[in-house]
């Protein structure tokens, strides 16, 4: 039972500023709605954004060693954390900084917090969310990077995994940090869930039926012996009935089964609170899978219908269905979780350059999209800084390189086998594209990823002259000014440079044609933004 901000012992407040360098411009949120069983957190957290600044403290109202714990704050480097090698916590009384736009930032997603004091426990989550885009964005974005190049998107976190094996912690931390949703989704059904009405149709006394419609009196017209005294008799009616065994709910219930079961073997599994934590959803989901119309229906595996495609709150499940149950080839030790969100766009990207070639006739020359051009240190996947995809057209072909440094000197250029120097500090474009036609060097493109609202990387103002130029407009504008190649000393070799930033409404291209810049917004999802500006700008 949740207990509101009056009742509680003790307040979990949040400093969350909008402007760091103005310690005015706080406000104070304190986190309420605290439960007693983990199993009964809902939707009611508090909201931090990543690479926000952002302070914490825990005011006990009633005297006791009250302490917070909170998944992640193990990373801080504040006097004030205790830690005893396993669990990490602060003190009543402390205030430190929890995040900062200068400090590692915290993944997007959800984390645990817990206020103890003794044997009391008291339940609720903090939801981190996405700076640069959606939440819905960011997801997408997560699985195109997953799907493309399995593991990419992961990383290893703090913490460990327990006495579960890599795959099962995987599917764990993805139950753990979706059970809001999910539980959201399934009571929703339960309450306005998918149905069919069909009729029995019989004749019945009149007194009985309690509606007549265009059957019945067609049936009346042709039976008009049931009069009696100007009034019928008898009629045809159609007794409703409410089905609710449709593919849809069929699917729901052996969902749920599928889960129920996966969380009974984590909990064997499972060490201390991920064993407890396991128990309490599995015990959720059996209630919910108790209720009608689930109860009397035998869960089975069915193939996708319409109304599950139409209906957002069957979608959702699905797609957290298939990510749980999906084959794992990449397995990590310790515990997972997602890297930051701008690597993970600087490498959406890359990886969506590529893709928006082969969509406009390209072809990989090895085959694949990266093969055999992942990083592996440890348990780290990553995409290393110099990898090349080629890809051909016809007589035509590109070289799309990712995070390169650019030689400065003809010495450097010699010494790597280079064709290519930059006369400017930026050195390091995240994506370059090298044009060749029968084998011969023709121009090249250059495209930078930045994580950030376009008003912070572009304005058009600069082109009339009088503002400073933006640090991302000045950059963009010495690659396109400032690379050589080396065969043609005279010659500028950059045709097209271009900044790639999440949209703020709709993905669209900002043109400055004279200048052959551009700004391109585009989000996770279709690509066609992206698809668009190298067809009619790069390649052309």
């Amino acid at each position: 039972m949740g207990m509101r901000r009056n009742d509680l012992p003790f307040e979990l407040r949040f400093y969350l500023y909008r402007n760091v360098e103005a310690s005015r411009d706080c406000f104070l949120t304190i986190m309420d709605d605290f439960v007693e069983e983990p199993s009964e957190v809902d939707s009611s957290y508090v909201q931090m954004r990543e690479f926000a600044q952002v302070e914490v403290e825990l005011v006990a109202k009633e005297p006791g060693p009250w302490r917070l714990y909170l998944a992640g704050l193990e990373r801080s480097d504040s006097r004030y954390v205790e830690s005893d090698g396993k669990e990490s916590w602060l003190p009543h009384g402390a205030r430190i900084t929890l995040s900062s736009p200068t400090e590692e930032p915290w993944i997007p997603g959800y984390y645990d917090v817990q206020v103890r004091c003794g044997d009391r426990i008291y339940y609720n989550l903090l939801y981190v969310c996405p700076k640069g885009m959606t939440t819905h964005q960011l997801d997408l974005m997560r699985q195109e990077i997953e799907d493309l190049a399995a593991g990419l998107a992961m990383d290893v976190a703090g913490g460990r995994a327990g006495g579960l094996s890599p795959e099962a912690h995987y599917r764990y931390r993805l139950l753990w940090d979706n059970f809001p949703q999910l539980c959201a989704a399934v009571t929703d059904i339960l309450e306005r869930p998918s149905q069919q009405v069909t009729r029995n149709w019989q004749v019945v006394p009149s007194s009985c039926a309690r509606r007549i419609d265009r059957q019945s009196i067609t049936w009346l017209s042709k039976h008009p012996q049931t009069f009696a005294g100007g009034k019928p008799q008898r009629i045809l009616w159609g007794k409703g009935t409410v089905l609710y065994d449709l593919p849809e709910n069929v699917w729901l219930a052996g969902v749920l089964d599928q889960i129920i079961t996966l969380l009974g073997e984590i909990a064997l599994a499972g060490e201390g609170e991920q064993a407890k934590r396991a128990l309490h959803m599995q015990e959720r989901l059996r209630i919910l899978r108790q209720r009608p119309p689930l109860a009397e229906l035998i869960g089975g595996s069915v193939s996708w219908s319409l109304a599950m495609f139409k209906d957002g709150r069957y979608r959702l499940l699905y797609e957290l269905w298939r990510q749980l149950f999906k084959p794992l080839s990449v397995y990590f030790r310790g515990e997972l979780g997602w890297k930051r969100t701008d690597k993970l766009f600087e490498y959406w990207c890359f990886l969506r350059t590529i893709v928006a070639l082969e969509e406009l006739g390209f072809s990989p020359t090895g085959g694949t999209l990266l093969a055999g051009q992942l990083e592996k240190e440890g348990v780290v996947v990553s995409l290393s800084a110099g990898t090349k995809v080629e890809l051909s057209r016809g007589e035509r072909s590109v070289v799309v390189t990712y995070d390169e440094v650019l030689p400065h000197t003809l010495e450097e250029v010699r010494a790597r086998d280079h064709f290519l120097m930059v006369i400017s500090p930026h050195d390091k474009p995240d994506i370059r594209l090298d044009f060749y036609e029968n084998g011969a060097y023709q121009y090249t493109s250059i495209m930078d990823a930045k994580y950030r609202h376009p008003l912070w990387i572009w304005d058009r103002r600069v082109f009339a002259g009088g503002i400073k130029w933006p640090q991302a407009m000045n950059q963009i504008s010495n690659y396109k000014n400032s690379v050589y190649n080396i065969n043609q000393s005279d010659l500028r070799c950059v045709r097209e440079a271009a900044l790639i930033c999440p949209p703020v409404d709709e993905p669209q291209v900002d043109y400055a044609s004279d200048y052959h810049l551009a700004l391109v917004m585009e989000a996770p999802g279709d690509g066609k933004v992206l698809r668009e500006y190298l067809e009619s700008k790069v390649i052309a």
